[in-house]
């Protein structure tokens, strides 16, 4: 996989080992990762240097309708990747969010968003 250094991507999950899990995954791959849950966000200054951020389906639906609407606040530019988005962010999700098609595809989804912004 050919990976931009450059790419930072904030990872945004409410369990710990799945949070930590995902961070390995990523870091293996090349990529910049913060890991936060979505308690930290408005705690986290790193924001607007991320290139896309990952909400995890662990995170409430109230709290990823939430993180959709603060992250673009924060950086204009962010593309959101949402794993298992429940119908309620769906909704919300105002053209700047994807959704992952499946976790055996994860980094196939999170290149594309990356190579594609």
């Amino acid at each position: 996989m050919n990976v931009d250094r450059q790419v930072r991507i904030l990872s945004i999950c409410d369990h710990g080992r799945l949070r930590s899990s995902r961070e390995r995954v990523l870091k293996s791959a090349g990529y910049d990762v913060d890991s936060i849950s979505s308690d930290e966000f408005l705690r986290f200054c790193q924001v607007r240097s991320s290139s896309l951020a990952i909400i995890c389906k662990t995170v409430s639906p109230e709290s990823a309708v939430r993180l959709e609407s603060l992250l673009p606040r924060y950086n204009p530019d962010i593309r959101i990747l949402h794993l298992d988005r429940p119908p309620e962010v769906e909704q919300h999700r105002g053209g700047r969010a994807h959704r992952s098609p499946g976790s055996g595809q994860f980094l196939q989804a999170v290149e594309s968003l990356v190579t594609n912004s």
